[in-house]
């Protein structure tokens, strides 16, 4: 068994400090959850327990969990790859279709529905892990549950929507809402935000208020204490220390802070000609993002080229927002990079990214990525990576159409025979050298 991947959650308290690791078994991986220690050997066992009170909840919904069973080490759990309803409601936004976006949502409220059978009562367990229950009315809850539903643990193919995650379940009541509560405010961003102004209310949409809104964070503040019980996450001791919390990118960004690399620029069009240039330095969200919105109203503009970066790097490119009267949308563009997975792409010289067929009366543009230098030598294994996988996959793709083909001929071929055949057959000297066979076949059994 191969370890290819591990993770300690050891900024918890003692009973809820586990191990996770990918591992491959059988030729095939596998997630193995095991305790970081003693203590947490319940834990363990409880994600299995979980695993069997949630299927039997989810009986008769689209819902259901990858399959997990006991093991030597701790709990083994079924490894799946696939689109997550994250990444599927994200596609939908950054194409407009806020529709299909409403009509998602709404399904996965419709499921919560249907499960939330039971009618929530405030228990010890509930607020020595969420704090005490304030708001009044009546609430309804699942008979079990996993407050982590959010939706980059749904793994979406067609209607089975499978839930991967479900270490945090359990049975005592908790209200539905909150649930719902912790999904859209773990999705909501700063750019899902500015498509979704005033078309789209996700808060709304499930029934909740600003009255549970704020009870609901504060109940997300408790739950989270509840499981540190003392440990401090880094995060935490940087914001103890008034430090700032680092990321990868934001780290990146800090370190070109003062360097004119960082520098961008936005060119407007109108009918071919360069109108105005914008010159910006992005801001950088908590989650290390680099950001900038820059108005561009009063223009009758046709084309816009932002150039983000003043030298080679590799460049994720997270929404481009355009804010017009009728709302906001995410635009579509094209780059002057190499792609190298889902909107990320290696420049070899300044990026240039180029938004055209603006219709719209723009009022302004918002746009979100996470930028890295990188030398054209090191960007080069990417790119040679990304053209070898396609290689591959056109040569795979040429080998069945290859084998398509030949089995075509074969089927023709087969086809002509068995027509010759029966051409024979219905002819008439073909029925007489039959009867003469079958005078032949008597004479010799000495019939004639």
């Amino acid at each position: 068994m191969d370890v290819i991947y591990s993770k300690y959650s050891n900024d918890r308290a003692k009973e809820y400090q586990i191990r996770t690791d990918i591992v491959v078994k059988d030729n095939r991986k596998v997630v193995v959850k095991r305790p970081a220690c003693e203590e947490a050997r319940g834990h363990i066992k409880k994600i299995y327990k979980n695993y069997c009170d949630l299927s039997n909840c989810f009986k008769g919904t689209n819902l259901t969990c990858n399959v997990a069973t006991l093991c030597e080490e701790g709990v083994e759990i079924e490894f799946l790859r696939g689109i997550t309803l994250e990444e599927q409601l994200d596609g939908l936004l950054n194409n407009g279709r806020l529709d299909e976006f409403k009509k998602s949502f709404q399904r996965y409220l419709d499921v919560f529905g249907k499960i939330s059978n039971k009618r929530f009562e405030v228990t010890q367990q509930y607020e020595e892990t969420f704090g005490t229950w304030k708001l009044t009315g009546d609430y309804s809850c699942m008979p079990v549950t996993d407050i982590d539903i959010i939706f980059p643990n749904i793994i979406v193919e067609n209607d089975k929507w499978t839930v991967i995650d479900y270490e945090w379940t359990f049975d005592f009541p908790i209200p539905s809402k909150y649930v719902l509560y912790r999904t859209i405010l773990y999705y909501l961003s700063e750019w899902k935000n500015k498509i979704l102004d005033g078309h789209i209310d996700m808060y709304e949409m499930a029934g909740i208020t600003n009255e549970e809104k704020e009870y609901f964070w504060g109940a997300e503040w408790v739950f989270q204490s509840s499981i540190s019980k003392g440990y401090i996450s880094l995060a935490n001791v940087n914001n103890s220390m008034n430090t700032k919390k680092y990321h990868p990118f934001s780290i990146a960004a800090d370190k070109y802070a003062n360097d004119k690399k960082r520098l961008g620029y936005a060119l407007l069009y109108s009918e071919s000609h360069i109108i105005d240039k914008r010159f910006f330095e992005p801001g950088i969200t908590e989650e290390g993002h680099c950001v900038y919105q820059f108005d561009v109203s009063g223009y009758d503009i046709e084309k816009i080229e932002i150039f983000p970066f003043n030298d080679s790097c590799r460049l994720s490119i997270n929404a481009i927002v355009l804010i017009t009267h009728e709302g906001n949308k995410g635009a579509t563009y094209n780059c002057n990079g190499q792609s190298i997975g889902n909107n990320k792409w290696a420049f070899f010289e300044k990026p240039c990214i180029t938004i055209d067929c603006l219709k719209d009366e723009i009022e302004a543009v918002f746009f979100e990525y996470d930028v890295k230098y990188e030398r054209p030598k090191e960007l080069m294994k990417n790119v040679l990576w990304e053209e070898h996988f396609v290689n591959i996959i056109e040569e795979q793709y040429n080998q069945i159409i290859g084998l398509h083909e030949e089995k075509k001929i074969i089927e023709e071929e087969f086809s002509r025979c068995q027509n010759s055949l029966e051409q024979i057959t219905n002819s008439k000297s073909w029925r007489m050298i039959e009867k003469i066979r079958k005078i032949k076949s008597k004479i010799i059994r000495g019939k004639v």
